[in-house]
């Protein structure tokens, strides 16, 4: 009974955030624009002055965790100790704990993937393109990255370290904001990821992590 309370919570309150999310103006008022608006706040004044990303060390652990039940699975497979019941019953609560991933990820994050986004905010319009104008833009980005990069070599540029990178990404929020005051950022939390090496090789440079 126990068990299927805990089911019966976690499946309602998906439908909840799935049924919420369905509306992009209400993901706006009231999650981004309200909730998460001071949730966010809390959470980087709370931890954004520890020098390392809590949320690395988490996935790390998590990591590690089901690879280990990973590997206890295949040893009971190997000794033919495997008993399809204890597998059902094992199979059950991973599925119950990603059920609570799920929600506590949308809390604190995911539903702003519903919101109606920048755009709006900006007041651009929607325009149609095709591959080939996408095709054309890569390699406009992709020359000027090159004609950079060239530069900085001949001029024997040093990169900037990441303090300096992160207080220009600072002031620039705080130029962006005098013309778009939506684009206060207050509690700053920026940090090096312990993936940043990793996540060059599988394309991202920087995530949010909340």
């Amino acid at each position: 009974p126990r068990n299927r309370n805990w089911w019966m919570l976690a499946i309602g309150t998906v439908i909840i955030i799935k049924f919420f999310s369905l509306s992009s103006e209400r993901v706006e008022l009231l999650y981004t624009s309200g909730f998460y608006s001071f949730f966010s706040k809390i959470l980087r004044f709370l931890f954004g002055w520890i020098p390392f990303s809590l949320g690395d060390i988490l996935y790390l652990l998590a990591g590690l965790w089901l690879l280990g039940k990973l590997i206890k699975t295949i040893k009971s497979l190997i000794r033919r100790r495997f008993q399809w019941k204890i597998f059902l019953i094992r199979s059950s609560k991973a599925f119950l704990l990603l059920f609570f991933i799920y929600i506590i990820f949308n809390i604190f994050w995911g539903l702003n993937y519903n919101r109606q986004g920048v755009a709006r905010q900006l007041g651009l319009t929607e325009t149609t393109y095709d591959t080939s104008d996408i095709i054309l833009l890569q390699n406009m980005l992709l020359q000027k990255v090159n004609e950079s990069k060239t530069a900085l070599i001949r001029g024997n540029y040093q990169y900037p370290e990441k303090k300096i990178l992160f207080r220009r990404a600072k002031d620039a929020y705080n130029d962006a904001k005098k013309i778009y005051p939506f684009l206060q950022y207050k509690y700053p939390s920026v940090k090096s990821s312990m993936y940043g090496w990793w996540g060059n090789y599988l394309g991202f440079t920087g995530y949010y992590n909340p």
